[in-house]
């Protein structure tokens, strides 16, 4: 289908005026708003691919829309703005070589449609959102005051939910966020994953990374307990982790090198990639995919701006001699 979606005649490459192409334009907007099923997909793509013209008109509509702020679904602008980028990467010149070399892609651009679509993919943390009282989004680094005083520092791509009813309690529901706690007699927790840090008045850090948690403590006591495991107490300049495994020892670390994010810089030192990926996706839009066996587990160290992340993965493709393709500015993929 190369016209616009709902009966509109099809026209061929050329066919039509730049008028009734902006109309073409216009509907599918509102029809890839409307949770479209695959095979609207894949007439979206069929008709940004019939003419140079199509995914032009589209970009200019999309960026008319956000200029304006009619746009209510980020999301999928998100998701056209990677259609359209995907299908003038994979031209007829390149398809030959990308079918080659990207095998790997198109299964997992596949599995993407199979398996709940290119928005549920570009908006993981959607439903958790509705849950969250607040959140930043990615590149953002953004405090908040809380209902007692107390202030939190939320990293980018991050969120929590308060409960501040009968006690002080706040869930760290991703990424990670620093805590400056004002004194009270009224125990302030953390929870993350499956454990909570009890605190009076104190300052500290708390990550959430998959399914494990990380407690690093900057000035005062804290109390790190962790599910099915007795209480550790850090002291300032230690760091815990916990999990599904259980709570380790407290370490001393560089709190300039750990807090370093709070002022727009990463380090990191020898972690393995798909952590220092992760860290760099919530810094920008689109998603960033490791491809290739054992790449994601191999161990890294260095530093980025946080301001530059783009930098940090060229930075990461020169020191492991892997490179890094980016389609369109929804997707980059790591890896051969």
């Amino acid at each position: 289908m190369n016209g616009a979606p709902g009966g509109a005649p099809d026209r061929g490459p050329g066919g039509a005026s730049e008028e009734e192409i902006r109309a073409e334009a216009a509907a599918w907007l509102a029809r890839m708003g409307a949770a479209p099923d695959p095979a609207t997909r894949r007439s979206f793509a069929a008709w940004l691919e019939a003419d140079p013209r199509h995914a032009d008109a589209w970009g200019r509509l999309n960026a008319t829309w956000e200029l304006t702020g009619r746009g209510s679904d980020a999301a999928l602008r998100e998701d056209a703005a990677a259609l359209a980028g995907l299908m003038a990467r994979v031209g007829a010149r390149r398809r030959r070589r990308a079918a080659r070399r990207g095998a790997a892609l198109v299964a997992l651009l596949v599995a993407l449609g199979a398996g709940g679509g290119w928005w549920t993919f570009q908006n993981p943390n959607f439903l958790q959102d509705l849950r969250a009282d607040e959140v930043s989004g990615r590149g953002e680094r953004r405090g908040v005051t809380l209902p007692d005083g107390s202030t939190a520092l939320l990293d980018a791509d991050s969120a929590i939910a308060t409960d501040f009813g009968d006690g002080r309690r706040v869930r760290l529901l991703r990424g990670a966020a620093h805590f400056d706690v004002r004194h009270d007699a009224t125990p302030f927790v953390v929870a993350a994953g499956d454990g909570a840090v009890t605190v009076m008045g104190t300052a500290f850090d708390v990550a959430l990374d998959g399914a494990e948690v990380s407690v690093t403590l900057a000035r005062g006591r804290v109390s790190v307990t962790a599910e099915g495991a007795p209480a550790v107490v850090l002291e300032p300049g230690e760091r815990v982790d916990y999990g599904p495994d259980g709570i380790g020892a407290p370490r001393a670390v560089d709190l300039a090198e750990a807090q370093a994010w709070q002022h727009g810089w990463y380090a990191f030192n020898d972690v393995p990639l798909a952590r220092v990926v992760a860290r760099i996706e919530r810094q920008r839009p689109g998603r960033v995919v490791i491809l290739g066996p054992g790449l994601a587990d191999r161990r890294v160290s260095g530093a980025f701006s946080l301001d530059r992340p783009d930098q940090g993965l060229e930075a990461l493709s020169g020191t492991m001699g892997v490179p890094v393709r980016r389609f369109g500015s929804a997707l980059t993929v790591i890896g051969p």
